[in-house]
This record gives C-alpha cells, structure tokens and sequence, in this order.
C-alpha cells in the first residue's frame, strides 16, 4: 500500500467456485475520480492484451512504478532497519530472554530488558559510520543503554523479516504481537518488503556512558533543557568511538 492506495491479491466466489484476483482499492471517497483513472489503466488489457499479460507476470512491477511516480518510492531504509532490529532482537534474545521489541513507543529504546536498554542504530553505507540521535531522550536511559551497530547490505541470500520473525517465533516470542508490531509500521503479513533480504557485513556495540558524545539535560546549565526547545536531533560519528564486536 502507499498513499491511499492499497494492492493485493484476494480469493472472490464467482458462481460455484472461488478465484484468485489482483485487487486495487482505495477508501478515500472524496479521491473517487481521481482513484478511477489509476483504476483505468489498471484495467486497460493494451494492444492484444499485453498490458494485462505484463500486470500478470510482475504486479509488483506495475506497482512499483505507479509508486514511483507518485512520489512514495519505497523506502529501503526503513525496510534495512526493521531488519537490523529484528536481527539484534535474535541475537540478543539469547542472552538474555527478558528481550522484548518497542517498537511501538512503548519505551524511548528500540529494545528493553529487565537490565539494559538498547538502541539499534543501522546502515548499508559500505564506509560511512554515522549515527542520528532522534531526540534528546534517545541517548539517555535510567540503565545501562547500549547502542547496536549493524552494517548491511542488500543481497539475495540474507536476513529478511520474514526469515527473521520465523526465527524469533522458534525461540519462543510472540508471534502474534510480533506481526501486530509490523502491522502497525507498515509490513503486514504478504507485503513484498518482508522478504527483501541483508547480509550483515559488520556488527559494533558501544557503551553509552559518560564520555560517550550526546546531548541530553545534563548537557545544559542547571541540567535543564532550555524551555521553548521541544526537539533536538544530530548526527554522531561512530569511528571516533570505542566499541567491540558483537
């Protein structure tokens, strides 16, 4: 789906049987007209039916372009960072069963056990090792906070989020809240996005403690964020930190 848009594909009774269809909807009401001419060329089979022959054999393809042109191209950083942090929910998972994904905001940190915070950080940058802190929370944790590094790469044989949610429901996680969390972000069970597939070319974990550079309260006078400041987002550069492999 993208904008108000949605596209699939549903089994429909005609008659005595039932068949597959490749479904295009949309329940904006006031967008109808403009809706039907998405909806025409949709359904124009072309010249001796190849257009519909070619939205048969690739649907996403067909999709993909009408995304493209409209301006909501698909975000594979998004994709690239759910990955990374399902992946580091397995690994982490592990260790330490307490795990849980907060994805959802419900904690400032993408995953919370009962003794540690952690934040996933991600990228398919080859040599750059940056960081954005989204808000003057995100670095700051009543525990210990650890930030996750993954580097990534797209490939054909890596992690998904489909393998890694099989994955993560084999070591015994909710699957139900699990695909209700992705639900929620976007990655409903069938979107094509699930199975683009990383490798991890490089994992680092850092310590965030009093030397590490962030901007929380305690970096203002009086450990006080000046009043009328309501968000502060930067970037840090990772390769002038210590860290280990994980």
């Amino acid at each position: 789906h993208f904008a108000n848009a949605r596209y699939h594909t549903c089994t429909y009774p005609i008659g005595n049987e039932s068949k597959k269809f490749i479904v295009l909807q949309s329940y904006r009401e006031d967008l109808r007209i403009e809706f039907a001419s998405l909806c025409a060329q949709f359904l124009d089979p072309g010249k001796n039916g190849e257009a519909r022959n070619r939205l048969l054999e690739k649907p996403i393809d067909w999709w993909d372009n009408w995304r493209e042109l409209l301006g909501n191209a698909i975000n594979d950083k998004s994709v690239y960072s759910i990955v990374a942090e399902l992946y580091t929910l397995n690994f982490i998972l592990e260790q330490d069963p307490s795990a849980y994904w907060s994805i959802n905001g419900s904690s400032t940190h993408d995953i919370e056990c009962e003794s540690k915070s952690i934040e996933v950080k991600s990228t398919i940058n080859k040599y750059s090792s940056k960081m954005v802190a989204s808000g003057q929370f995100q670095l700051k944790s009543e525990k210990p906070l650890y930030i996750y590094f993954v580097r990534m790469e797209p490939s054909v044989t890596g992690y998904s989020i489909n393998s890694l949610v099989q994955a993560l429901i084999s070591k015994g996680y909710d699957g139900n809240k699990l695909e209700q969390m992705l639900l929620n972000r976007g990655y409903e069970i069938g979107a094509s996005s699930r199975n683009l597939k990383y490798d991890i070319l490089e994992e680092r974990k850092y310590f965030v403690d009093d030397d590490f550079p962030k901007i929380i309260d305690k970096s203002f006078k009086n450990d006080t964020i000046p009043q009328g400041i309501l968000h502060i987002e930067y970037t840090i550069d990772l390769d002038s930190i210590n860290y280990t492999a994980w």
